[in-house]
């Protein structure tokens, strides 16, 4: 794999494309495991992806992947703030 480039937050969320509610958001937990939510507007999903150092570790490369999403998702909402998300539960600006 190949060298891990880390967000400045361990929490990122961007705004989608088509609607003005859903949204993309990549967390990375005290134990570096990497949680997926997706919102659509009216429902949330989420799926996480381990570190190794807890047992799991299954999908070392999804993980680096969801980092290297993380790291675009800051540098997207740096270039278009419009995009940069509230989140809905708490209301805090996330990167």
């Amino acid at each position: 794999m190949s060298e891990v480039l880390w967000p400045t937050s361990c929490d990122t969320a961007r705004l989608e494309d088509m609607s003005p509610n859903g949204h993309l958001r990549v967390t990375l937990d005290s134990s570096g495991d990497a949680i997926v939510e997706v919102f659509d507007g009216e429902v949330f999903a989420s799926v996480e992806f381990c570190s190794g150092a807890g047992g799991g570790g299954k999908s070392p490369r999804t993980r680096q992947a969801l980092i290297a999403l993380m790291v675009a998702i800051e540098e997207d909402n740096k270039a278009d703030v419009s995009g940069s998300r509230h989140h809905p539960r708490y209301g805090e600006l996330f990167t």
